[in-house]
């Protein structure tokens, strides 16, 4: 900015301000970081004489403010049964996220992440489906930044039962000598076909009869199969 005499303006840090501001000779700012006391740091601005004027200098208040960062608990999920996430150590980026932080800027402090129910701390019950909130606390950034939280949930639902969405069927076979299959192959979803085969119209007690593979026999004779899905990790 000229000066209304005419004189050149040089550009200063006044003293006790260098670790917060660098002023460039046009006048351009530098942010180092935000003072501590009130975010103010100064530069003195200095109109050279000339034939008509004096020199004459002003200082310039610098109002710096933190920058806001967000940290975000992730949304974590699992099924009735299942092991309950560990947030004793939050991984970023696994556990929570962060936004607002400018350029290499890192947390300095990770947050504590803690399970809560009606804004109180709580242990999720994992045999019961539920929701919890991922409350999170305590991160830090440094002085130069704000950290406010977003609260993220823990879910806990209901396995849904597996089906059959093709049933076995019976063959009618004639002896051969040698082993046979007894059905066609079923199919499942959201588990695997197991089968038992027993030699009188009752249902196998010994869970350990059944297996996924499709029963043979060579005799003769009337066999009776029996088929379940088991289940995988999200169905029952």
């Amino acid at each position: 900015t000229p000066a209304s005499g005419g004189g050149a303006i040089t550009y200063a840090v006044k003293d006790g301000s260098g670790d917060y501001i660098d002023v460039a000779a046009d006048g351009k700012l530098t942010i180092k970081k935000v003072p501590p006391t009130d975010g103010k740091a100064y530069v003195i601005v200095k109109a050279a004489a000339t034939d008509d004027y004096a020199e004459t200098t002003k200082e310039v208040t610098v109002t710096i403010s933190k920058a806001e960062a967000t940290v975000t608990a992730k949304d974590q999920s699992i099924m009735v049964g299942g092991t309950v996430p560990d947030l004793s150590a939050p991984v970023l980026n696994t556990h929570y996220s962060v936004t607002g932080l400018v350029g290499t800027d890192a947390l300095t402090t990770a947050p504590t992440l803690t399970y809560q129910k009606n804004d109180s701390a709580a242990t999720p019950d994992s045999a019961t489906a539920g929701t919890y909130d991922i409350v999170p606390s305590g991160a830090s950034a440094g002085d130069n930044y704000n950290i406010s939280y977003t609260k993220g949930a823990l879910t806990i639902s209901e396995k849904q039962p597996a089906t059959v969405t093709k049933a076995p069927t019976a063959k009618t076979l004639t002896y051969t000598g040698t082993a046979q299959e007894l059905v066609t192959a079923g199919e499942a979803d959201g588990g695997r076909m197991y089968y038992a085969v027993t030699t009188e119209n009752k249902a196998p007690t010994d869970e350990s009869l059944y297996t996924t593979s499709i029963p043979s026999k060579t005799n003769a004779g009337t066999y009776y199969v029996w088929y379940k899905v088991v289940g995988d990790e999200t169905h029952n």
